[in-house]
């Protein structure tokens, strides 16, 4: 079972390019990215409460994503346990870096 890994503080408020964070997702929207976060946030209020996120686009097979990124966290080998967490506990998370 994977430790208990306590939310960083104080909270973030916003993600800068270069920053280390985790992916959540990517969606068709905005809108349902934002939703998505919600739901993380209520569902892992323990591992996510003291992240900020962001919602970038990308350009993938013709179309546009909606990328959820939450963060900053300290290092990536921090953001690998994060997602570690968050993957036991059934959901998607992939490290990534800030753009």
């Amino acid at each position: 079972a994977a430790a208990a890994i306590p939310a960083p503080t104080p909270a973030a408020t916003s993600l800068a390019a270069g920053d280390i964070g985790v992916q959540l997702g990517a969606f068709n929207s905005q809108a349902i990215a934002e939703s998505q976060w919600r739901r993380a946030q209520r569902r892992h209020e323990d591992l996510l409460g003291g992240l900020a996120h962001a919602v970038t686009t990308v350009e993938s097979g013709g179309r546009t994503l909606y990328r959820l990124r939450a963060g900053p966290v300290a290092d990536r080998a921090r953001a690998q346990e994060l997602c570690a967490s968050l993957k036991s506990r059934g959901d998607a998370c992939i490290v990534a870096t800030i753009r």
